[in-house]
């Protein structure tokens, strides 16, 4: 991936991957989001968990969401949106 010329290095690609999937999650565009995260390297990042979560939540992969926020809890245990998704996606297991 170039920009203004340049050619982005492996983590500079991966923000940009990041940040495109998480407008295209806010926008409710969940396909084209994970389209994008599958290209993202480090898939070890908060930031990429949190958006595949968000993936996973709302293309209704309720148990797969609940792991991902389980693991992103254990990233930050004082990051509050997890443990209210991990409870959206319990109820919707029900």
């Amino acid at each position: 991936m170039a920009f203004e010329g340049q050619r982005l290095n492996n983590a500079d690609q991966d923000a940009v991957y990041v940040d495109l999937s998480k407008y295209l999650l806010d926008e409710t565009l969940s396909s084209l989001a994970k389209d994008c995260l599958e290209y993202v390297d480090d898939k070890s990042t908060f930031e990429y968990t949190a958006n595949l979560a968000r993936f996973q939540l709302m293309a209704k992969q309720h148990t797969e969401a609940i792991q991902s926020y389980q693991t992103l809890m254990e990233m930050d245990a004082k990051w509050l949106p997890g443990y209210i998704e991990c409870g959206h996606a319990h109820i919707a297991l029900k």
